[in-house]
C-alpha cells in the first residue's frame, strides 16, 4: 500500500510540475513579472519535492518496506479517553 502514496505523490507533483508550465505561458503572454514568479516557484518547487519523493521511495524499497502490503512494526491503538456511565447520554 505504501507504493500507491509514493504514486499518488508524484503524481501530484507532476500536476503542480504541470501547473507551473502553464502559468509560465500565460505569464509571457500577458508579460507578467508576478505570474512568471509564481511559476518559477511551482516548477522549481515541484521538481525538488520529485526529488526527495524518488530518493525516499528507493531508500525504502532497498530496506523492503514495499514487500508487503501492510505496515510492519508494533502499532497501538489509543484507548477511548473517558468512560460511558451506565444512564448517562454524552
Amino acid at each position: 500500500m505504501a507504493i500507491f502514496l509514493v504514486e499518488i505523490t508524484f503524481l501530484m507533483e507532476l500536476t503542480m510540475f504541470v501547473a507551473g508550465l502553464i502559468l509560465f505561458y500565460k505569464a509571457r503572454k500577458v508579460s507578467s513579472s508576478i505570474l512568471g514568479w509564481a511559476a518559477a516557484i511551482f516548477i522549481v518547487g515541484s521538481l525538488a519535492t520529485a526529488v526527495c519523493t524518488t530518493y525516499y521511495s528507493l531508500r525504502y524499497y532497498k530496506q523492503g518496506a514495499f514487500e508487503n502490503s501492510y505496515i510492519k512494526g508494533k502499532i497501538t491503538i489509543r484507548k477511548r479517553p473517558y468512560k460511558r456511565q451506565q444512564g448517562k447520554e454524552l
